[in-house]
């Protein structure tokens, strides 16, 4: 990937930030992974942390207008 060029693009949940809703539909998901798949779903701040460990910078979050859908996270290398 060509730094300051390339773009990576991440369609994923989102998770809002603590506390959320136990009743909340990604949170729903989050233990549904959990519990079928050992994994769990991500708040933009450990999104930002993987990408960074990664080698990438997330340049922007495109949050879906009804709060259930995933998101699309742009990544950019360093």
């Amino acid at each position: 990937m060509k730094p300051g060029y390339t773009r990576l693009l991440l369609h994923e949940q989102v998770l809002p930030p603590a506390p959320a809703s136990p009743t909340a539909w990604s949170v729903t998901q989050d233990i549904s992974m959990m519990i079928q798949l050992g994994a769990k779903e991500r708040t933009e701040e450990t999104w930002r942390k993987l990408a960074a460990d990664a080698g990438f910078d997330v340049t922007k979050i495109y949050y879906a207008k009804d709060s259930i859908s995933e998101s699309v996270i742009e990544l950019a290398k360093k």
